[in-house]
C-alpha cells in the first residue's frame, strides 16, 4: 500500500517550501526501495533527506521522519537505522546521552516485535545502549563496575565515555580516558582546550613540566576561557626554574621527602610552600606532596601567616591554621583566600556565601570558586538538608564545567549527589 495517492505526491513534489511535504515524498521513495528489495538505496534516501532536516526550522521534522522509516522498514534490525543515526546526531549535538538512550528505548518498544535490549544482543547497537543504560543504575551503587563498562565503550571510539570517566573523578583509568578523549574528540562535550588543562595537570602531578608547558602554552596564547587558568598554572611551573621543590628537598629509598637541605632561607622556604600549595590546588594532594607540605611547614619559621595557614588547611589541621589565617587578616586584611581559608577552618557559612559572590569558575579565582561551593554544599548535608536540593545545585554547577572543578572537586560533588 502506497503513502499517499499518486496525484498527491505530484503536487507535494513541487511543495519545495514545506518540510512536510518533502519527507513525505522521500517515505514515499524508501517505500518504494523497501518493496523493490533495495534496503541499500532505501537508506541512501533516508540519510539524503535527514541531512536537509538538521536545519534549525526543520529538525522538529526529524523524529517523525525516522518514526515513518521504522515503520516502513521491512524489519526489525532495519527498523533501527534511522532512530540509531538520529540518537548519533543528538548525541553529536551535545544533547544529554541519558534522555538520548531513555527516548531509545521508548521507540524500540514500539515495534511489533520489540528487540531484547541486552549486552548480549548480537546488534551492536542494541549491546551498546544496554550497556549505556547499565552503566547509569550501576554508577550510583558500584562505581568501579560502571567505570570497566566505561571504558569498554571508550576503548572503542566513544570519546563521550572516555569524558565519563574522567567525570567521576580520579582514578586507575584517569591516564587512559584521558588519552581517548583526544584519541576520539567528536563526541566530547566539554571543550578539547579544557580537557588539555586537565591532562597538563596529571602531567604536573607526575611532575612532567615539559609536557604540561606544551599542552599550556597553546591556550594561554589563545582567547579562549581557559586562557587564564592555562597562564596560572604556566607561572606556577616556570616558578620551579629558581628553586624545585626536588632540588630542595631530600627524598626516604621510597621516593617521598623527608628533609631539607640546610640552610635554605625562610623566603626560599616560603617560595617552596606557594609550589606546592598551587600544585595542591590543581590537583589532588597525592603522597608526595603531603610528605613535602608537611616536611615545609615544620620548616616555616618567618614565613607568611597567610601561606602557613593554607598549608596546614590543605592538610586538614584546622586548628593550627585558624589563629594564622587570623593573624594574616589582621595584619594585611581579608583577601579570598584568607577568607575562604577561615571560614573553612571554622564551618563559616555566611562568609563561605560571600566568598560564592566573590568568585567565578572561569578566572584566577576558580579554586576558591569550587571549594566555597562544595563546602556550603557539604554542610547543609551535615545539617540534615534536603538531599534533592543538593544534586539540583550539582546540576546547575555542571552546567558552568562539566568537571565540577577538576579532579580534586568532581568526586566529592558526586558523593554528595548519590
Amino acid at each position: 500500500m502506497l503513502l499517499v495517492p499518486k496525484r498527491r505526491l505530484t503536487r507535494c513534489a513541487h511543495c519545495a517550501a514545506h518540510g512536510e511535504d518533502r519527507i513525505i515524498v522521500s517515505l514515499y521513495d524508501i517505500q518504494r526501495a523497501f518493496e523493490e528489495g533495495n534496503v541499500k538505496h532505501a537508506r541512501t534516501l533516508y540519510d539524503r533527506q535527514d541531512a536537509l532536516l538538521t536545519k534549525p526550522k526543520s529538525q522538529y521534522l526529524r523524529v517523525p521522519f525516522a518514526h515513518g522509516y521504522a515503520r516502513l522498514s521491512p524489519t526489525t534490525a532495519e527498523a533501527l537505522y534511522g532512530w540509531f543515526s538520529l540518537a548519533d546526531w543528538l548525541t553529536d549535538y551535545g544533547y544529554n546521552q541519558k534522555i538520548i538512550d531513555a527516548e531509545l528505548c521508548r521507540w524500540i518498544e514500539r515495534l511489533p516485535t520489540s528487540p531484547l535490549i541486552s549486552e548480549q544482543s548480537e546488534d551492536p547497537r542494541i549491546a551498546s545502549l544496554a550497556m549505556r543504560i547499565e552503566i547509569s543504575k550501576t554508577l550510583l551503587d558500584n562505581t568501579e563496575v560502571a567505570l570497566e563498562k566505561l571504558m569498554i565503550l571508550a576503548r572503542a571510539g566513544d570519546g563521550r565515555a572516555a569524558e565519563r570517566v574522567l567525570e567521576q573523578g580520579d582514578s586507575k583509568y584517569t591516564e587512559e580516558a584521558i588519552k581517548l578523549v583526544f584519541a576520539y574528540p567528536k563526541r566530547v562535550q566539554a571543550s578539547l582546550d579544557y580537557w588539555q588543562l586537565y591532562a597538563s595537570r596529571i602531567d604536573l602531578q607526575h611532575r612532567n613540566y615539559v609536557a604540561a608547558l606544551q599542552r599550556l602554552e597553546p591556550i594561554a596564547s589563545g582567547k579562549g576561557e581557559y586562557q587564564i587558568s592555562a597562564r596560572t598554572l604556566i607561572n606556577t611551573i616556570r616558578g620551579y626554574e629558581s628553586h624545585t621543590l626536588r632540588e630542595t628537598l631530600s627524598v626516604s629509598k621510597e621516593g617521598l621527602p623527608n628533609a631539607l637541605l640546610k640552610g635554605t632561607p625562610s623566603h626560599v622556604v616560603q617560595d617552596l610552600l606557594q609550589q606546592c600549595i598551587h600544585v595542591c590546588h590543581a590537583t589532588p594532594i597525592d603522597e608526595w606532596h603531603h610528605h613535602a607540605l608537611e616536611l615545609l611547614l615544620r620548616h616555616s619559621d618567618g614565613t607568611s601567616p597567610s601561606v602557613v595557614a593554607e598549608g596546614h588547611r590543605l592538610l586538614g589541621q584546622f586548628a593550627q591554621a585558624t589563629p594564622l589565617f587570623l593573624e594574616a587578616i589582621e595584619r594585611d586584611g581579608p583577601s579570598i583566600q584568607t577568607t575562604a581559608g577561615l571560614a573553612d577552618c571554622t564551618q563559616d557559612s555566611e562568609a563561605m556565601r560571600r566568598v560564592v559572590n566573590s568568585t567565578s569558575p572561569s578566572d584566577a579565582s576558580a579554586y576558591w570558586y569550587w571549594v566555597s561551593n562544595l563546602r556550603l554544599l557539604q554542610w547543609f548535608i551535615e545539617d540534615g538538608g534536603d538531599q534533592t536540593q543538593v544534586i539540583a545545585k550539582v546540576n546547575r554547577l555542571r552546567q558552568k564545567d562539566a568537571s565540577l572543578g577538576g579532579a580534586q572537586f568532581m568526586s566529592q560533588f558526586n558523593l554528595l549527589s548519590r
